[in-house]
């Protein structure tokens, strides 16, 4: 795993632990898999796949009904007649390569459950010339400070990139977070990741010292870092593979490179030309390993001879568009073009913040009186009647807006909620959520794949005051597939 600095969510839901476990064939085969596991290891950094393959060898040719010695010994001289014609060459361009170092999950014949696999930080924030914070300092962390630190998160699989590069990661956090957790969530497990909900009406109040109410999530996350205090947080990462419950297959190298977003953008200040910065002082990744019975790794090697290992993923992309100041209406044509998402959500922020600014919350998804908004899905409609809020009345109407909030997330008349009232969707919580699939399967259906194109149509009843960033967040059904050499097979259809 690796932290570096950068410019600067399908959607989960709660799981429980989960637990795989396999029951002995018999001594036989517990004795076979301790044999295969060595010849695995043994292979190193400069075997990598064909030591494992050389493990898998064996386990099948015992299967087969040759004994476990001669098996070993014919598949050991094979291995050395490779290694010998190829390790020169290798070390060779090991020495050669002056990149920075990684340290990725090094694979194992141990499986990985990515869902329960935790990033936890250990952080401090300093003044600009790296002196610790004054008592009074005006300064706190924006929410969801565990993610708002990094602008992208790269996850590669035996090298292979799976995430895409987008510089948005702390939005996809944001959205995935904000709508899909509730009230007892948000108030006890999420505060781990230095969740504090901001107070509504008041999100770009930079001072967490005010007496009197101003943003009370910033006055929160302010007691944790106030005097240069180390603060540790500990959760998921926002990450396709991560949001699946599948196992991933041994021998799968796992490399995660996280990129820092501006300090502007992780912190708020009301001071006037603030300089300040975020030092992380502990970064480690606590991995789930899954150890199977023998009779399930026999099986798993024999099925992937014929047949690959697939994981159905919810694809998260989040996507961004300016509108420039002054403008009262904003069409993209082709805001999707090739494989349809199964949901859309929609918000809009300050490109100031977006970019990084100490006096304004980048999280602050203000309405701009926006009063028309539709979506089209080659030529149907979506919703069949565009969304009309009014947010500049005397008496504002915005409900049906409000309301996609829960039909758009599979979660309406039903026992969820997520924190949002109505009452505080216009001072700072103005998202647009949609259900793209053709009967609002979005929940539980695993939905054919559509290609098409989408396209976006925005007014405003006044002219933005300001640059606008239209945030877009689409996801998608995909899969990932990974052979029996460990080949990691993606096609996202786009």
């Amino acid at each position: 795993m690796e932290y570096g600095r950068g410019g600067g969510g399908g959607l989960p839901v709660f799981r429980g632990a989960r637990m795989q476990r396999g029951y002995g064939l018999g001594s036989m085969l517990k004795g076979l898999l301790r044999s295969a596991i060595p010849i695995v290891k043994s292979g190193g950094k400069l075997l990598g796949k064909k030591a494992w393959q050389t493990g898998l060898n064996v386990v099948r040719d015992v299967a087969n009904g040759k004994s476990l010695a001669s098996a070993t010994t014919s598949n050991l001289k094979k291995l050395g007649q490779q290694f010998t014609s190829n390790s020169s060459g290798r070390v060779k361009k090991k020495v050669k390569r002056k990149r920075p170092k990684k340290d990725p999950v090094r694979s194992t014949e141990e499986y990985t459950d990515l869902s329960q696999t935790l990033i936890h930080l250990q952080v401090k924030v300093v003044n600009g010339d790296g002196t610790p914070l004054a008592e009074d300092a005006q300064v706190g962390p924006t929410n969801m400070f565990l993610h708002s630190l990094f602008s992208d998160v790269d996850l590669m699989l035996n090298d292979r990139l799976i995430t895409p590069s987008t510089n948005t990661y702390a939005y996809r956090a944001a959205l995935e977070t904000l709508l899909t957790y509730g009230p007892e969530a948000k108030e006890s497990q999420l505060t781990s990741a230095l969740f504090y909900k901001d107070t509504p009406g008041h999100m770009d109040d930079g001072n967490p010292l005010r007496e009197d109410a101003g943003n009370m999530g910033l006055k929160e996350r302010h007691r944790f870092i106030k005097g240069s205090k180390t603060v540790d947080m500990v959760g998921l990462l926002h990450l396709d593979m991560v949001f699946q419950d599948k196992l991933l297959l041994g021998g799968v190298d796992i490399k995660l490179k996280l990129n820092r977003s501006k300090n502007s953008f992780s912190l708020m200040s009301s001071v006037q030309n603030a300089e300040y910065k975020v030092i992380i002082t502990s970064a480690s990744l606590h991995v789930r390993r899954v150890k199977l019975s023998p009779e399930t790794s026999l099986l798993h090697a024999k099925t992937l001879e014929t047949q690959t290992a697939k994981y159905p993923i919810r694809r998260s992309e989040v996507k961004t568009f300016s509108i420039p100041r002054g403008n009262l209406s904003f069409t993209r044509e082709s805001l999707i073009l090739g494989q349809m998402p199964k949901r859309l959500v929609i918000g809009c922020v300050s490109n100031t913040a977006f970019n990084g600014n100490y006096a304004k919350n980048p999280f602050n998804f203000h309405h701009y009186d926006l009063n028309f908004l539709a979506l089209y899905a080659d030529s149907e409609q979506i919703p069949w009647k565009p969304i009309r809020p009014n947010f500049s009345a005397p008496d504002p109407n915005y409900i049906l807006a409000y309301q996609t909030l829960f039909s758009g997330i599979n979660s309406m008349f039903h026992d969820k909620g997520n924190q949002i009232t109505r009452t505080d969707y216009d001072k700072g919580y103005t998202l647009y959520a949609f259900d793209m699939t053709p009967d609002l399967s979005t929940g539980d259906c695993f939905n054919l794949r559509k290609h098409g194109n989408v396209r976006l149509e925005m007014q405003f009843a006044r002219e933005l005051p300001e640059t606008v960033n239209v945030m877009v967040y689409a996801e998608y059904e995909s899969v990932i597939e990974i052979d029996r050499n460990r080949n990691v097979i993606i096609d996202f259809g786009g």
